[in-house]
């Protein structure tokens, strides 16, 4: 109460039962038990993606939208009026108001709540939130509302060609082999032909993104890796005829990723090239639906990456030393066979980099279904790979 008194924009009165029952109030509507928590895990996604949330309602479902600040990023989630315990915009035909999230969700902070009420008066710009405690408590929040853009997302799924479906928690495990501060990250995808995938179907690779425009140290780790697209995903569907890659923000995907995960749905990632905004969704296997939908648009760069290699930290790259008159030179050491040497030439430029080959098969690093696919290259450049001892030791 103390807190709530502090504030300037959020009320709080605790045990007294209050509904505003002014007619101007055009949006009511009420929520029980799991729809809570739906709601609640809704609004947490939400906030990852932008600061400010935005409520469109029209007399048959709700949509709660949220944007980031660079225009990179649209996360829509849609609720059917059959989602909440009750639902009525008073014969309005579209009620429209926004919200700083992090008001929304300091008012979702009570535990053991029995029933959620809230109201919108754009008018009057007051949203009121009624929490109503299992042990009697009820807590009345009133949250200052501000003129709102609604935006609509114009992408057709049918125009996307390239279709990967993935289990929620898989792919999870998958993205959290990158860096936590990682950024962006490149997915490339090819047909699923013999000639493109090989005999191992690795027609997807994920890999690291790094800006060369910004600055970086060297203790920077790159991370690649080769996917199965016949035993990691659900269903990987590849129309575009040719390999195609997108870079986009991986902070972004990973707001879906939780709220699928929550949804006990599936992911489904649809891909164009690069340049073309990129669509991600839940997908359900049978008719367990929750009453709610949702879509992430992500932008993506429109450079390409296919056949980039990754930069390489400028710290530990050998730097030649000049060849001063009269110093004398060690013997050269003796060269190893072309193909070895080949090979350390390839290492050399891949310094600093983690490769993985994820086929559904063996473990490594408490991952399941990833394996080396050549080894994990960690050593500075200049050095020779490790080589196994001989039956000589």
């Amino acid at each position: 109460l103390r807190a709530g008194l502090r504030s300037q924009q959020t009320h709080i009165i605790c045990g007294v039962q209050y509904f505003n029952k002014s007619t101007s109030t055009m949006l009511i509507l009420a929520l029980t038990g799991p729809q809570i928590k739906h709601f609640k895990m809704v609004l947490q996604c939400l906030n990852k993606i932008g600061t400010e949330l935005l409520m469109e309602a029209t007399q048959s479902k709700l949509k709660l939208q949220a944007i980031n600040t660079s225009k990179s990023a649209f996360f829509a989630i849609t609720f059917d009026k059959t989602f909440f315990e009750s639902f009525t915009t008073n014969g309005v035909q579209v009620v429209q108001a926004g919200v700083l999230l992090k008001h929304a969700l300091a008012a979702m902070k009570t535990s053991k709540v029995s029933r959620m009420q809230m109201e919108v008066d754009p008018q009057t710009y007051q949203i009121i939130i009624c929490m109503e405690g299992q042990n009697g408590l009820v807590k009345r929040y009133r949250l200052e509302s501000m003129q709102s853009d609604i935006l609509d997302a114009n992408l057709q799924r049918d125009d996307f060609p390239i279709t990967v479906v993935a289990e929620a928690a898989e792919l999870n495990r998958l993205l959290s082999t990158f860096q936590h501060s990682q950024e962006e990250i490149t997915i490339i995808a090819n047909p699923d032909t013999p000639e493109h995938t090989g005999p191992r179907h690795h027609a997807c690779q994920l890999q690291s993104f790094l800006d060369p425009k910004k600055a970086r140290s060297g203790s920077s780790l790159q991370t690649s890796m080769t996917v199965d697209a016949h035993s990691v995903f659900r269903h990987y569907s590849h129309q575009a005829g040719e390999t195609c890659d997108v870079t986009f923000n991986l902070r972004d995907l990973r707001a879906m990723v939780m709220l699928c995960e929550h949804m006990q749905a599936n992911v489904t990632i649809r891909i164009d090239k690069c340049g073309v905004p990129l669509l991600v969704e839940p997908h359900f296997n049978d008719s367990d639906h929750p009453g709610y939908s949702a879509e992430l648009i992500l932008a993506t760069l429109v450079e390409s990456q296919i056949g980039a290699a990754m930069p390489m930290p400028q710290d530990v790259i050998p730097q030649q030393q000049p060849d001063l008159i009269g110093q004398q030179h060690e013997p050269p050491l003796p060269q190893p066979p072309p193909q070895q040497q080949a090979g350390a030439e390839a290492n050399q430029g891949n310094a600093g980099i983690v490769r993985f080959d994820h086929q559904g098969g063996d473990e490594l690093a408490g991952f399941e279904g990833v394996e080396a696919e050549e080894e994990v290259m960690l050593q500075k450049a200049g050095m020779q790979p490790w080589e196994e001892p001989g039956a000589d030791g």
